[in-house]
């Protein structure tokens, strides 16, 4: 292990992270991001991905993976960048470091376009194993993206009677009965008189709210006299991502720096989601150095290492 790189923003160590992680104090980083071996036998130009049977591979990131768990903040989060070649080997490894309940997320990330394959489906997604130190306090920034106008077209199929706004509509009561308070009483509207509760509802809201919607005329009202909450589209510009990922691998001679390197966006989602400005980010795979360029243009400080020089001398050229 030799430090390569230490600035105010960025440690960069160049040997095995095996070496590197032992010597890094607990409980300190915040997010850790690695995109690691594979385990596909392939022999890239800048390394080789051939850990041997899926057993000695386990074997191998166990006590990698057991020194990212004690690095990691009590907020601190881990995504762990594989495929199926040992997806599920990792699942099983995980859970007993980190405990079944500490996995949030597997996010599949579409990776290439369609395959044809005569004998088997096309193979177009990878995964990411998402885990928490503690399920119940750690870093959460809600994560949106802006709505496609075909997600505008299926979810507010609905348009102002001038032509003007689309629009959809939610119910104003839900399923269950409250046995105490105004929510379980039928509700007596300025405009269409008193309004029934059906059986086994209750109110979603109060009957002040519902008052302040329907005299500012948010409530849409049926034939049969049952209202209905209305959502303009104009007001619910951005929608939350989801665990399905279209961020394909990166294509282009003159993009590609690294082998199998990963797109800027990929990691500014999660960089973005599961840290915050001034929290402690690390790459112990560090490949093309993506994840500590993003981490530089979101204000994060970066730990990284990786056994390759190339990925050091890459990485380098980020904080220069």
């Amino acid at each position: 292990m030799q430090l390569y790189l230490k600035n105010n923003m960025c440690v960069l160590y160049h040997g095995d992270n095996l070496d590197v992680l032992p010597k890094m104090p607990n409980g300190k980083v915040n997010l850790i991001y690695c995109d690691v071996l594979y385990n596909t036998k392939s022999k890239f130009n800048d390394y080789i991905d051939d850990l041997g049977t899926p057993k000695e591979a386990v074997e191998w990131y166990r006590p990698r993976f057991v020194e990212m768990h004690r690095l990691l903040a009590e907020n601190g989060s881990m995504y762990i960048h594989c495929d199926w070649h040992l997806n599920s080997y990792l699942r099983v490894l995980l859970d007993e470091i980190f405990g079944y309940e500490c996995f949030k997320n597997e996010i599949i990330r579409q990776s290439t376009n369609a395959k044809n394959n005569s004998k088997n489906w096309g193979k177009v997604y990878d995964n990411i194993l998402f885990y928490v130190k503690d399920p119940e306090n750690y870093i959460w920034n809600e994560a949106k993206e802006p709505k496609i106008e075909s997600d505008l077209l299926t979810q507010y199929n609905k348009v102002t009677s001038d032509g003007g706004r689309r629009y959809t509509t939610i119910p104003l009561h839900a399923k269950g009965v409250t046995k105490n308070g105004e929510t379980g009483k039928d509700w007596n509207s300025k405009s269409h008189g008193l309004v029934k509760l059906p059986d086994g509802r209750h109110w979603a809201t109060s009957h002040v709210v519902m008052d302040d919607l329907d005299s500012n005329g948010v409530i849409e009202w049926s034939k049969n006299n049952v209202p209905r909450k209305i959502l303009y589209a104009d007001e619910y510009g951005d929608k939350h991502i989801q665990n399905i990922w279209d961020l394909k691998s990166i294509s282009g001679e003159s993009n590609i720096s690294y082998d199998t390197q990963k797109p800027v966006e990929l990691l500014d989602r999660i960089i973005r989601a599961s840290s915050n400005e001034g929290d402690l980010v690390c790459d112990f795979f560090m490949g093309s150095g993506v994840t500590a360029l993003v981490s530089k243009s979101l204000n994060r400080r970066f730990v990284g290492c990786d056994i390759n020089i190339k990925a050091l001398e890459l990485t380098k050229k980020h904080y220069e």
